[in-house]
């Protein structure tokens, strides 16, 4: 059985460094160390602390806000519906009726309330979402109830 080319376990980064440890012909003196191997104590801990931070900053996502609650719905006899519920304060909320891409919303004060219009007929699929900030919640999905 045989055996392939040794793997290196470096970071593929320190990989294409090459080793510079050894003496320049005719000089008599080392050249300095650029492999990860070879670093200080101090310095190698250094290296590892910073990429593990840029690591785990990278590859952690923003996770999204909670889903809001599904809101009363309340027929105003015009074609438009009276949403109403809460989501956390100092929010926007929207609505998204998916059947005419029509797009409603409000920003809340301290209480999180709100209680805004939107153009709707009975069983339109509807998606309920609000930002806090830069970050966004999780959807809810609902139906205008039929009469």
């Amino acid at each position: 059985m045989g055996h392939g080319p040794v793997e290196s376990k470096r970071p593929a980064a320190l990989q294409r460094i090459p080793s510079l440890s050894a003496k320049e012909p005719g000089s008599g003196r080392g050249t300095a160390h650029a492999t990860f191997g070879s670093m200080s104590s101090c310095l190698r801990r250094s290296v590892l602390a910073a990429t593990a931070w840029v690591l785990v900053g990278c590859l952690s996502p923003t996770l999204p806000l909670p889903p809001p609650g599904e809101p009363t719905v309340t027929d105003q006899g015009d074609g438009t519906y009276m949403l109403t519920g809460s989501v956390p304060p100092n929010s926007e909320v929207y609505a998204l009726n998916t059947r005419t891409m029509f797009i409603d919303g409000q920003a809340t004060g301290e209480s999180g309330e709100y209680a805004f219009t939107l153009e709707a007929q009975p069983r339109d699929p509807i998606e309920l979402w609000y930002s806090s900030g830069t970050r966004e919640s999780q959807i809810t999905s609902f139906e205008i109830p039929a009469p």
